[in-house]
């Protein structure tokens, strides 16, 4: 909701904010930024993505996060992986 709300600073910056559907998709689409080398034609220098997940989807993405680790990073585009849980199991299919 952050993000929604400081779209005007954002894009100030030159920084595109887009959620993910679901956890597998935005794995997959952020993926993407640790590719910004192997391109020519790139626009922009810098790109990065962060993943936030949590535990549950990280068990469901671990296809396009392990191939994504194991492609490495870029000196100017990666992705920061974060995962968190919901302790209280409030939106969580295991309680």
């Amino acid at each position: 909701m952050n993000l929604w709300q400081a779209e005007a600073a954002l894009k100030e910056h030159n920084i595109h904010f887009q959620p993910g559907l679901n956890e597998d998709l935005t794995a997959t689409a952020t993926w993407g930024a640790q590719n910004l080398g192997l391109f020519p034609g790139a626009r922009v220098e810098g790109v990065f993505s962060i993943w936030y997940g949590k535990a549950l989807g990280m068990d469901r993405s671990m296809d396009p996060l392990r191939h994504a680790n194991l492609a490495g990073t870029n000196p100017k585009g990666g992705t920061l992986l974060l995962v968190g849980d919901d302790y209280g199991a409030k939106s969580s299919t295991l309680v």
